[in-house]
């Protein structure tokens, strides 16, 4: 997965702001979107990713998180800001 070499990102206390330069739209992250941007910058494929973040959010069942990583990844592929 590729994250577009446009998208800038802005962390705050709460997960972080992406920034799409060339439409100017802003898009939210909470922490868990926030780790999960990270890791798909860092070049990591999903199984990798998932496995992190289950590490890192251990009180959040596996399943739970392979869903809710799944539609965030597919949110992002859908306003163009990563693709496969």
């Amino acid at each position: 997965m590729t994250i577009r070499p446009d998208i800038s990102l802005t962390e705050t206390a709460e997960g972080a702001f992406l920034l799409d330069r060339i439409t100017g739209d802003c898009f939210a992250l909470n922490k868990v979107g926030l780790n999960v941007w990270q890791h798909l910058a860092d070049g990591r494929g999903l199984g990798e990713i998932l496995d992190r973040v289950a590490s890192e959010f251990d009180d959040v069942p596996r399943d739970t998180l392979s869903r809710d990583i799944d539609t965030f990844i597919a949110a992002l592929e859908q306003r163009s800001l990563l693709t496969r």
